[in-house]
């Protein structure tokens, strides 16, 4: 799944009172006009990649053509530092058993030789953890941005409209001040993103086999992801007390006006100025990437002399009204609601399915597979099926990039030979 788009930060503006009134309700509108998109170009989508979409999933499928050995290209980043720690040369067997109680049952088998020693594997664990736990952090950040957005919003827009209103400098000075935090919010936590996905995807070259140049310059880049990270996070702090003191006085000016929607404006303000939230919030993002430093500069290159296989056994079910859903478990019962979507396939069945994506976020965050026939394809072909299920919905968080799987032909041709 394609990460979530990156754009460059917003740049920050201290707004000066301006003396003529006039000239301070232009200022208003303009800053109306260009601050309204800034959550919605980057928290909106954030906020969006915490929902499950309702993804489609293919009308047909053969599960005769669709039984065999598959190669894992790529899985999301909650998968791969869970499941898949430490694994290369990863593949999928698929084994039609039947038909159970109307429902046709498959045997899964995953495989893949594990080549990380456990201390890094550890190592990984540890900080990938703390890395989810900041996008849940970030989720309530961006939660406050956006509701301090729609009060902005309905703020400017009855400002605008009330000639009595307009008259208040400080009101007009609230509006600004608040309309700059959310800029000042959504850029600091789109950096935060940023830096997550660029930590777990050098992570992830510390998961595989390289050399120790690879892994160094890997570790220097997610050292300075960790700092990137706490220094926005410093920032949504202080910022966090700007905009609650914009809210307060842009709630009171709201009071003066009849109505209810500014009722509703002033009541949504004021649930800002009394909101600790963001500042707790960001308080642990700053604490959890420093508890991220000792795990990450103690990574050195290790590696298995002799490779261990890791594989894990499971089974599925078709489902009986959407042939494109699974009900899959590697642990415990199957569940009773299909958790499995095969959202795409490539080919067919009479000449061969060649690629296909498969998606669950069944357990509250999305986990997306690229399964193909061959261990390698084109990059062109991934970003493909990438697109195709952003176009669907489908988010992901920086916390939980789409990463590549280690297919290094040289090493895993072998391997392969012994799977039956």
């Amino acid at each position: 799944m394609a990460a979530l788009p990156i754009t460059s930060v917003v740049a920050r503006s201290n707004f000066r009172r301006p003396a003529p009134v006039t000239a301070a309700i232009t200022l208003l509108l303009a800053l109306a006009a260009c601050s309204a998109p800034v959550s919605a170009s980057f928290c909106s989508d954030y906020l969006q990649a915490f929902k499950c979409p309702s993804l489609p999933s293919v009308d047909t499928i053969d599960l005769a053509a669709y039984t065999g050995r598959w190669y894992e290209i790529g899985s999301t980043a909650g998968f791969r530092f869970t499941f898949e720690l430490g694994l290369v040369c990863t593949t999928a067997n698929y084994t039609a058993k039947g038909v159970v109680s109307g429902r046709t049952k498959v045997k899964v088998v995953n495989r893949g030789r594990r080549a990380v020693a456990l201390p890094r594997r550890s190592q990984i664990f540890t900080t990938s953890l703390n890395a989810n736990r900041i996008a849940s952090n970030l989720r309530i950040v961006c939660g406050v941005a956006a509701t301090a957005a729609t009060a902005s919003a309905q703020a400017q827009s009855l400002l605008s409209a009330n000639t009595a209103a307009n008259s208040s400098a400080e009101a007009l000075a609230a509006a600004s001040k608040l309309a700059a935090f959310v800029t000042s919010v959504s850029s600091d936590a789109e950096m935060i993103d940023n830096a997550l996905r660029d930590f777990q995807t050098a992570a992830d070259k510390m998961n595989k086999r390289g050399q120790p140049k690879d892994f160094n310059a890997a570790k220097g880049k997610m050292l300075k992801s960790i700092s990137n990270i706490q220094g926005a996070a410093g920032r949504i702090i202080q910022a966090a007390f700007t905009g609650r003191t914009a809210a307060q006085g842009l709630s009171g000016a709201l009071k003066a006006i009849s109505g209810e929607n500014a009722k509703t404006a002033a009541n949504g303000l004021q649930s800002l100025v009394g909101n600790t939230r963001i500042v707790f919030a960001a308080t642990s993002i700053v604490r959890l990437a420093t508890v991220m430093v000792a795990p990450t500069s103690a990574m050195v290159p290790s590696f298995l002399k002799s490779l261990s296989q890791g594989f894990a056994r499971g089974k599925a079910f078709q489902s009986k009204k959407n042939a494109g859903r699974l009900s899959v478990s590697f642990f415990g019962p199957v569940p009773t609601r299909p958790n499995y979507s095969v959202f795409d396939l490539q080919g067919d069945a009479s000449s061969g399915y060649s690629l296909a994506t498969v998606a669950d976020c069944s357990g509250g965050e999305t986990t997306i597979w690229l399964l193909s026939r061959t261990p390698s394809i084109a990059q062109s072909e991934i970003d493909a099926a990438l697109g195709r299920l952003t176009d669907a919905g489908m988010r992901l968080t920086g916390a939980n990039p789409f990463l590549l799987t280690d297919q290094t032909t040289s090493f895993c041709t072998n391997y392969w030979s012994t799977l039956r």
